[in-house]
């Protein structure tokens, strides 16, 4: 019982100088490098040099053997005027990761009317979406077609033509493999 209480003493007094020791060799660092700036001397502080990125394997993009896409309408009719929200969903089928840009523009809803292209998504670009796929991974997007008529430039949507009354076909496809394509979706606009 007596070597443990010396044991313990012995330790505790340890601890506490090298506490002691450690205060007063940070004092005079301190001390010392406050009396330098006073004085008007240069007291440099150094760093380990940061470390260099290096370059990593890199992702490729996405194609028709790595993702499928599948497109639903949240509304099979709509009235002249109206409009319905489409939704695009990818899914990653393949076994290496991949890039996927998940935009309107990347992401092409076309709506035909026979051979008619009446709308496309990729008239307006809009800001990219990337996302890193892996195998079982699903995302989707959301397009919203206002049931009117695109030209070949980006008009603002206050500014488009309406569609009449008919049957019109919905299709999204990856701008950068046309061979990623969902299955045709139909809409009534009444």
């Amino acid at each position: 019982m007596y070597l443990r209480r010396r044991i313990v003493a012995g330790l505790a007094v340890a601890t506490v100088l090298a506490v002691v020791v450690f205060s007063v060799v940070s004092w005079a660092r301190g001390i010392a490098a406050v009396v330098g700036l006073i004085k008007g001397t240069d007291v440099s502080v150094s760093r380990s040099a940061v470390p260099t990125p290096s370059a990593s394997a890199s992702a490729v993009d996405c194609g028709s053997s790595d993702v499928s896409l599948s497109l639903t309408a949240k509304s099979q009719t709509l009235s002249v005027g109206g409009s319905v929200d489409f939704v695009v969903s990818a899914t990653h089928k393949g076994s290496r990761n991949c890039l996927i840009d998940m935009s309107a523009s990347s992401q092409v809803l076309t709506i035909t009317s026979g051979n008619d292209v009446v709308w496309t998504s990729a008239s307006c670009e809009s800001d990219s979406n990337y996302l890193l796929l892996a195998t079982g991974d699903k995302t989707s997007l959301t397009i919203t077609w206002n049931a009117d008529r695109t030209g070949s430039t980006c008009v603002d949507d206050d500014d488009l033509p309406r569609v009449s009354r008919g049957t019109y076909v919905a299709k999204v496809a990856m701008k950068e493999d046309s061979g990623v394509a969902s299955d045709p979706v139909t809409v009534v606009v009444q």
